[in-house]
């Protein structure tokens, strides 16, 4: 079974990251529509202090292209059509089943339809005199912050652009005439901006619907689990919860087994014999993976056992789990956009160098750091 971040590839987290971070600067959400945009290099935001009255005023230099904002204009009119001729193909729902993963399900049956009338509208209208765009400058005001809202007819927006801009306001030094106007472009010159939402890429979107709310039993083996009690662990399962469910952290009984242990260890009262609780917990390890624990599997936001037990710098757990087949090249955290790691255990390992610790604690990431390499273990992209 595959594992949240295994589901998708490094490009599509690095779409997701170019989308997202474009609504957050246009201020917008995205929804479910078949097309989104991103705007690759040529939109940015900077802050400088614009000066006015012998007074500096913080301000927030918002930057977009000719280009892009010809593509923005596009997509607004293709979305709104949309909307008009197919007003019930963002539709959708978040299916329940044998997965662990809610699936995403659009309703509308004639959703393949109207992304098809999307498209032909993103090229049609580029052709439409009706959308232009302008090179302008003008002050707004966002909650409170004073803004500054540029377009320019650049190839691409960067930092010797934003500083030319932010020169005028703060040293009165003319770069910028902003008098190209009526801009437009062919579609090929902006398609680029817009991504192709399938349903894969919308699920990944919307990555925390994934994650089902617990039943009354799976709460009941995830209870068991904290416990260390088999029994109950055994009978819920056998009367069909699911081993591999997850909690809204987005791990499953399995990681929660090694953490309970964590927490059982980190207490240090007199019934918290460390020996003892590892003696317990790889007991239940075995006889979960014997039920069907998924050693490696985690959802959208959540870690496996490997990944706890570097947290915890806990070779003698780690040994377990990396001779039972635990994989020590995942990376956990794809949607953060570190996208460079292959093993988020060992870069984890290999941080906490850095950090104030003692002798005992030294030996445990050695150890920790032996067994990750010596498993296959590598830290990141050459």
């Amino acid at each position: 079974m595959k594992h949240f971040t295994e589901r998708y590839s490094r490009e599509q987290f690095q779409t997701k990251s170019d989308i997202l971070s474009t609504y957050h600067s246009l201020d917008r959400k995205i929804n479910y529509s078949p097309y989104l945009l991103r705007s690759l290099n040529d939109f940015q935001k900077a802050y400088f202090f614009a000066k006015f009255d012998k007074k500096e005023l913080p301000t927030e230099l918002c930057v977009r292209s000719a280009k892009f904002n010809f593509a923005l204009q596009v997509w607004e009119v293709a979305q709104k059509l949309t909307q008009q001729w197919y007003p019930f193909h963002l539709n959708h729902e978040w299916v329940k089943t044998k997965d662990p993963l809610k699936k995403l399900v659009f309703t509308h049956n004639k959703r393949a339809e109207a992304e098809n009338y999307f498209k032909e509208m993103l090229i049609a209208l580029c052709d439409s005199p009706l959308i232009i765009s302008s090179e302008s400058i003008y002050f707004s005001q966002n909650n409170e912050t004073l803004q500054l809202n540029a377009c320019v007819n650049e190839p691409e927006i960067n930092n010797n652009i934003i500083n030319k801009i932010a020169d005028q306001y703060r040293n009165n030094k003319t770069s910028y005439f902003f008098n190209q106007y009526n801009c437009r472009f062919s579609y090929d010159e902006i398609k680029d901006f817009f991504v192709y939402c399938d349903t894969e890429l919308l699920t990944l979107l919307y990555a925390k619907e994934t994650t089902p709310t617990l039943t009354k039993e799976e709460n009941k083996l995830f209870n068991a689990v904290d416990n260390f009690d088999w029994k109950n662990i055994e009978k819920t399962v056998s009367e069909g919860t699911n081993i591999n469910c997850i909690n809204h952290l987005g791990c499953t009984p399995f990681t929660q087994l090694f953490d309970s242990a964590t927490c059982k260890i980190a207490e240090n009262t007199p019934n918290a014999n460390e020996d003892l609780i590892i003696q317990q917990t790889i007991s239940l390890a075995d006889k979960m993976l014997s039920l069907g624990a998924d050693i490696n599997f985690f959802g959208y936001d959540g870690i496996n056992a490997l990944q706890v037990t570097s947290y915890t710098h806990n070779p003698k757990l780690m040994k377990y789990l990396l001779s039972k087949g635990a994989n020590p090249n995942i990376n956990y955290f794809l949607e953060d956009g570190n996208l460079s790691i292959i093993s988020s255990a060992l870069d984890n390992i290999l941080s906490d160098y850095g950090i104030e610790i003692n002798e005992d604690e030294k030996t445990n990431l050695d150890a920790c750091k032996s067994l990750l390499i010596d498993a296959g273990a590598i830290r990141e992209k050459n």
